[in-house]
């Protein structure tokens, strides 16, 4: 199927495929627990777009419906197998009337004048050299540029249809929270109950529901964090063995968003020099590692992430902006 979903999203087909994720079989067969099946599609070009709960499933299948159709891009709508797909719950519907008040006719019809028809035939599905086939593979990439923003105008539409507010990526909790959880699917329900819990006992926690998560707008994800967190905690809910899907999301958060993003910096003096020594010591392992191309890959991209972040906190020394441990703790 993987192949197929390069295809699909290579030919910009609005299609949405609803997945109940589950584990994938490695070692043993099981059923439960993962994102490891959606996961291995991140990829592919498909936008993929995820909820918490039965009633969230029924709120916002729409929104991926809607989305792809208009933003000419196939979407994979998840949520978590068993635990969401086969839990018995009331929830409130659609009415069809409201779905069809939603949807943008001419995004439709121009669908629809797209297919096949022996009255203006078109090429599709060829052969092409690398100097043309490149050329146009990067002309996708204005419509996932646009996407989230498309994502987001549907869900706000949902938002005034029903009353919710549901936005790329919700936030729970304090309003000054230092703690906080990003996590995506059915434990967002069990650790909100957690945090009205630790709230109560004075804690200052929160979590970010992740909904949107290809393309991942980091921009939309440093919006909704509060300024006062000191820490995050990621849970990533699939287990790769070559990748580290925490560490190369924050770094790649450190080298892709603005200068916004550091804030409360209180002194940059001393970490500078812990950057650059760590730079160095990058420089080094991958002089003395060349024969293991993967460790130079991972190594080279860290370089360039550790350079981003540093040219970001010398622009920074004046605004005092990130707790200099906070960052400390996140880059080394």
């Amino acid at each position: 199927m993987i192949p197929n979903l390069y295809k699909i999203a290579g030919e910009q087909l609005p299609g949405v495929i609803n997945v109940s994720a589950r584990a994938l079989a490695s070692h043993a067969l099981c059923i439960f627990g993962d994102h490891s099946d959606v996961m291995a599609c991140r990829q592919t070009g498909c936008a993929m777009l995820c909820e918490s709960s039965v009633q969230e499933v029924m709120d916002l299948t729409p929104v991926a419906h809607l989305a792809a159709i208009k933003g000419k891009v196939p979407f994979i709508n998840f949520f978590d197998g068993f635990r969401t797909s086969h839990e018995i719950q009331k929830i409130e519907t659609w009415d069809y009337e409201d779905l069809k008040d939603m949807a943008d006719m001419d995004a439709i019809a121009e669908f629809r004048n797209r297919a096949l028809n022996p009255n203006h035939p078109c090429q599709r599905g060829s052969a092409q050299n690398p100097d043309i086939f490149f050329q146009a593979r990067e002309a996708c990439n204005p419509y996932y540029d646009a996407l989230p923003a498309v994502v987001q105008e549907y869900m706000d539409k949902v938002n005034e249809k029903i009353g919710t507010d549901y936005k790329l990526f919700n936030y729970y909790g304090a309003a000054d929270a230092e703690h906080i959880i990003v996590a995506m699917g059915s434990v967002n329900d069990t650790i909100e109950e957690t945090i009205d819990y630790l709230m109560a006992a004075g804690k200052k926690v929160g979590v970010v529901k992740v909904r949107l998560y290809r393309p991942f707008c980091a921009q939309a994800l440093i919006d909704a964090i509060p300024d006062t967190v000191k820490q995050i905690s990621v849970l990533d809910r699939t287990k790769e063995p070559l990748a580290s899907l925490c560490i190369l999301m924050l770094l790649q958060l450190f080298a892709t968003a603005s200068l916004a993003m550091l804030r409360s910096l209180q002194d940059v003096t001393d970490l500078v020099p812990k950057i650059l020594h760590r730079h160095r010591s990058l420089q080094y392992m991958r002089t003395q590692q060349k024969k293991n191309s993967q460790s130079v890959s991972l190594m080279t991209l860290q370089t360039f992430l550790l350079k981003q972040v540093l040219r970001l906190l010398q622009h920074q020394k004046e605004l005092q902006t990130v707790s200099s441990g906070a960052l400390e703790l996140m880059v080394l």
